[in-house]
């Protein structure tokens, strides 16, 4: 018993692994590129679904989603894309979301998003941090559930500012417990502008 409790502590405690970023994401964050004069960056590496939310259930599909309006990019909104598979468990997921909360992870649920941000205040809290060897402003999640968000700046994320090359961007991780903010910074470094992402 003692054997298996520390080899799952020791499965917990590896970093989670990443793989190449889907074609199919590759294609969006070209067609974004052309649409907008900015640099936009997308994940050469992310995490990819291992299982489903129930035994037996295979897992979730990879799937990404452009942010803001890409053929009008003067209007004030974000501009970027979203990656990720499945849905979170959330406080309004039902009366167990508790017991759920491990399907959080990666291994069974991701949101990821990268954009530049306009339209709406900074939030407030933000704090300086160096993340995936970016020096920016660091704004850590609330915890579960959408409480507290103003704006477009959901509370149950951890959210990464900084500026390259002019241009400010924001990252943001769905929480999943003390792992959430390790991952980001991971993620921030795959970040790659869209021209230079390769298909496979």
């Amino acid at each position: 018993m003692l054997a298996l409790v520390a080899a799952a502590a020791l499965l917990a405690s590896r970093p989670t692994p990443l793989y190449p970023l889907p074609a199919p994401a590759i294609a969006d964050c070209e067609r974004m590129q052309t649409r907008v004069r900015f640099a936009v960056l997308c994940p050469a590496k992310v995490p990819h679904p291992t299982r489903g939310r129930r035994r037996g259930e295979s897992p979730a599909p990879f799937h990404s989603d452009v942010l803001g309006s890409p053929g009008r990019p003067g209007l004030p909104t974000p501009y970027g894309l979203e990656f990720g598979y499945s849905a979170p468990v959330e406080p309004q997921s039902g009366p167990n979301w508790r017991r759920l909360l491990w399907h959080n992870r990666p291994c069974c649920f991701l949101h990821f998003t990268i954009f530049r941000p306009a339209g709406a205040a900074l939030p407030r809290g933000l704090r300086a941090a160096r993340l995936g060897g970016e020096q920016g402003l660091l704004l850590p999640a609330r915890g579960y559930g959408l409480r507290g968000t103003v704006g477009y700046w959901w509370s149950n994320h951890t959210w990464f500012l900084w500026y390259e090359n002019g241009t400010l961007y924001a990252a943001s991780l769905h929480y999943f417990g003390r792992g959430t903010t390790p991952l980001l910074s991971r993620l921030i470094r795959q970040l790659r502008p869209a021209r230079q992402l390769r298909r496979r």
